[in-house]
């Protein structure tokens, strides 16, 4: 797991890295959730995508998670 982790982390670095307008970012984490009176648990694991596009080097920026 620890490997998979460092992997997965030095790809999005490279990644964002390369990146001039446009960027790619994975986050990733364990996540803690207390919720009350339901059945279900909401602990786990998550992993976020995140790609913004900046055209022209402009100040804004729009794209999808």
């Amino acid at each position: 797991m620890k490997r998979n982790l460092l992997t997965i982390t030095l790809m999005c670095l490279f990644t964002v890295a390369m990146a001039q307008e446009n960027r790619f970012s994975l986050n990733g984490g364990y996540v803690f959730a207390n919720l009350e009176d339901v059945d279900i648990e909401a602990t786990g694991w998550r992993i976020l995508g995140l790609y913004e596009f900046n055209p022209g080097a402009s100040s804004f920026s729009h794209g999808f998670a």
